[in-house]
């Protein structure tokens, strides 16, 4: 699966100001830019769900759910990209295995693992079968570590790119000497594929 590349107005352009300070004599001052637009679109797409990312197609990744219940992974995609006018909620995983949300990427991928204070464990990718697609299946990655013999990811770290790199902390546990977190860089074998090293 190969995500459509996006393209990015190269023209621009950002305004800065700080309040309270001059700019000296020797300064560059960008030139006002107009105002928003004066309307807008406030939808509710997931009453009692919590944001956890947004990608450029208008995909929003969130989770549901709390302690006592489960936590669930779930993705709202938009009828028309960037509409938000109308769209569609599904959950990408089982509310009783307690997972919860990492990153989302603009292919519609989705990262996630498991709630750490029960446990924690490898995480998963979840990949929509077309590009921010509804329907998709997910995978653990990180499952074949063998350089100790527990781990766990915490979850809000997961990160995905456009390429399908995922990065995130890692906790190896040793029941004697406990270590600190590491940082990982998972890289798939081709652009926005479920499986790599």
């Amino acid at each position: 699966m190969r995500c459509p590349p996006i393209a990015i107005d190269t023209a621009l352009r950002v305004l800065v100001a700080v309040v309270g300070l001059s700019a000296s004599a020797n300064s560059q001052v960008a030139q006002p830019i107009s105002a928003p637009p004066s309307h807008y679109n406030v939808l509710s797409i997931a009453p009692g769900g919590w944001s956890a990312g947004i990608n450029n197609f208008g995909q929003v990744l969130l989770r549901f759910g709390d302690e006592d219940m489960g936590f669930t992974v779930s993705l709202w995609t938009p009828t028309v990209a960037n509409s938000g006018s109308s769209g569609n909620l599904v959950s990408v995983t089982d509310p009783q295995m307690y997972m919860v949300p990492g990153g989302i990427n603009d292919c519609g991928q989705v990262t996630y693992g498991p709630y750490f204070l029960l446990g924690g464990g490898p995480p998963y990718i979840w990949s929509p079968d077309t590009p921010n697609g509804s329907a998709g299946t997910a995978l653990l990655f990180l499952d074949d570590i063998d350089t100790a013999p527990f781990f766990w990811v915490y979850p809000q770290t997961l990160r995905i790119n456009a390429f399908g790199q995922i990065s995130g902390q890692i906790y190896f546990i040793y029941f004697i000497d406990p270590q600190p977190p590491t940082q990982f860089l998972w890289t798939p074998f081709q652009a926005t594929a479920s499986s790599g090293a």
